[in-house]
């Protein structure tokens, strides 16, 4: 996968368990629901507005709601990928990360790794990745994480958001938003903190 100029370094994880799919609330019943919400999606290049009927569409299943503002980003095929620290407090909980690019991005693909290497990824062809398409990524054992997003065919611009399962608000610093305590700390491209 490739990244941008300022690529995060990740701090060591202490993996006890390994992370499960689809073990969020009611996933027993949602199971068929996690894939079809989005099954007869069509994008129109717009990444924000593909992105945001995308999220209509799917966010809200097994109680998630948006961990992070949406973040929108450029990126050329066979440019470094660009990588996001998810550092996923104690507690964890369950994450699902939609992207869309636009009309000039042919493949958008995304992986969540932690330093074992990757965990989950996108498989598609496709300019609008759901990760992981089959259900939500439970993540038990706190610690950093990183979500990797590479362009892989075309060049421009996707949007991209985090959603998961959170219950406390946490009040925010002069340089963050708001944020759920349950909700991983969102880190992007330039090591900044995402906030809307």
């Amino acid at each position: 996968m490739r990244g941008t100029a300022a690529l995060l370094v990740l701090a060591p994880l202490a993996c006890s368990q390994p992370p499960t799919q689809g073990t969020a609330p009611d996933a027993p019943q949602l199971a068929e629901t996690w894939s079809s919400c989005y099954r007869g999606f069509r994008p129109n290049g717009i990444p924000r507005s593909d992105l945001e009927r995308l999220t209509h569409a799917c966010g809200k299943l097994g109680g998630m709601r948006p961990l992070t503002p949406i973040v929108v980003q450029y990126q050329r095929a066979g440019d470094p990928s660009h990588r996001y620290a998810l550092d996923v407090p104690p507690g964890g909980g369950c994450y699902r990360v939609y992207a869309a690019g636009d009309h000039n991005v042919a493949d958008l693909d995304l992986v969540v790794a932690d330093i074992r290497g990757p965990l989950t990824g996108d498989v598609t062809h496709d300019t609008w990745p759901v990760l992981p398409p089959q259900g939500p990524l439970c993540l038990d054992t706190p610690g950093r994480y990183r979500l990797e997003v590479s362009v892989t065919d075309g060049a421009g611009y996707y949007a991209l958001q985090l959603w998961g399962t959170s219950t406390i608000e946490a009040s925010s610093t002069s340089r963050e938003a708001t944020v759920p305590v349950a909700a991983p700390r969102f880190s992007g491209p330039r090591s900044t903190t995402l906030r809307p």
